[in-house]
């Protein structure tokens, strides 16, 4: 099997039909209903994906799985990372963010996937409280 990379637009395509099932995917009870109806909606959208007249590469309901779990990853090490810089110490301009259209609308579906906890005994929490 020939692997093919996704494209942007096939990335944007994936996160808008993400977007109409977000609830359901991103719900994260386990129960044998639920993983039904996420299968289901999973289904629903590699036939939504695979019917878009600018996508000429089949994929399955795994294959597009694995993309929006990859993009909710790429989103954590982004924000991570971005977190991280802000807290070194050195001078020097601070990191630019990306701007990444696919990324933006993951955080607005995946809300729950990029949650840090503050600690208020952490010498940072003043710091990071102004964020």
């Amino acid at each position: 099997m020939d692997k093919k990379a996704y494209t942007e637009k096939e990335k944007l395509v994936l996160v808008s039909l993400v977007k109409e099932y977000g609830a359901c995917i991103e719900n994260k009870k386990t129960d044998g209903t639920s993983i039904q109806e996420k299968q289901n909606a999973w289904e629903k959208i590699a036939s939504y994906y695979n019917a878009q007249p600018d996508i000429n590469i089949h994929r399955t309901s795994k294959q597009l799985k694995k993309l929006w779990d990859n993009l909710k990853q790429r989103k954590r090490k982004e924000t991570t990372h971005l977190r991280h810089s802000q807290l070194l110490t050195g001078g020097g301009p601070p990191s630019e963010k990306k701007d990444d259209p696919v990324l933006e609308l993951v955080t607005d579906i995946a809300k729950y996937s990029d949650v840090t906890r503050d600690c208020l005994w952490d010498s940072t929490a003043l710091y990071e409280s102004k964020f």
